[in-house]
């Protein structure tokens, strides 16, 4: 935060946050952010815990890895996940699960977005004609969902896509 605040007007009371893929190097790299420009808050992109659905997405997520990673700077700093709904595939199960899982290895934030595929995308190449249509008319079930599940963990609505224990 020195270094910080002798290049800027950033105060004490700053959050210095990092948006990371959970990648196998990110640790160590996090640890020393943390060391030197007092770094707050990090947010990963893991979008889901489930190996099918990032198999589909094309990530490379190591969720034992990440989970790891979590326990090592969650008292160092606020830990932040975002997680995506609607990705074809998914079930309703499925997501609870990522919520869930969210939840229990000890995040502070969790934000939710709705996947959106274009016909460019890859992806929605992939897909049959159902699953596009389920695609192209999504339903709230899966939001309200998420909504249920992070109040009933006290995590508290801090804008509609987000959750944060309060704090």
């Amino acid at each position: 935060m020195e270094l910080i605040s002798r290049i800027s007007n950033i105060t004490e009371l700053a959050e210095i946050s990092l948006e990371a893929r959970p990648e196998p190097d990110i640790g160590s790299y996090l640890l020393s952010l943390y060391e030197t420009i007092g770094l707050t808050r990090c947010s990963f992109g893991v979008r889901s815990f489930n190996p099918y659905l990032l198999k589909r997405l094309g990530s490379h997520v190591n969720i034992l890895y990440f989970e790891r990673l979590v326990n090592k700077v969650a008292d160092k700093m606020i830990v932040s996940i975002d997680l995506l709904f609607n990705i074809p595939g998914q079930t309703m199960q499925s997501f609870q699960n990522d919520l869930i899982k969210a939840i229990n290895i000890g995040t502070d934030q969790i934000s939710i977005y709705e996947l959106i595929l274009t016909p460019s995308e890859t992806l929605w190449k992939t897909l049959n004609e159902f699953d596009k249509n389920k695609l192209l008319n999504p339903s709230r079930t899966m939001y309200d969902l998420a909504v249920d599940i992070c109040l009933d963990a006290g995590l508290q609505p801090i804008l509609v896509s987000d959750f944060a224990r309060p704090g």
